[in-house]
């Protein structure tokens, strides 16, 4: 298994993309898990996130009902990067299926 941010990014994101209607990236993930959390984005996933880059927002999104871990489905390690999946819970499963 590859440490985070060694994985070959563009790869899951032409898979999330073909299964998909949009992207959309604001350049702040505080601000794209706000999104998740009040319903304007359905998931975000990320790659090698900084913890204050993702930590906030996370009190946010599941405290509106979204569901947030790494990407090995573990809880996200708020004291170093991680890469981030981020999703409303009835895209859970799909989304951990497509990585």
């Amino acid at each position: 298994m590859k440490k985070t941010g060694q994985r070959n990014c563009s790869r899951y994101f032409t898979i999330f993309f073909m299964n998909c209607a949009d992207f959309r990236r604001t350049g702040s993930a505080a601000l794209d898990l706000c999104y998740v959390a009040c319903g304007r984005q359905h998931a975000y996933l990320e790659q090698n996130l900084k913890p204050w880059d993702y930590s906030g927002a996370t009190v946010i999104l599941r405290e509106a009902g979204g569901t947030i871990t790494d990407w090995e489905n573990k809880e996200p390690p708020y004291l170093e990067n991680s890469d981030i999946l981020a999703c409303v819970p009835q895209f859970r499963e799909i989304l951990r299926r497509l990585i």
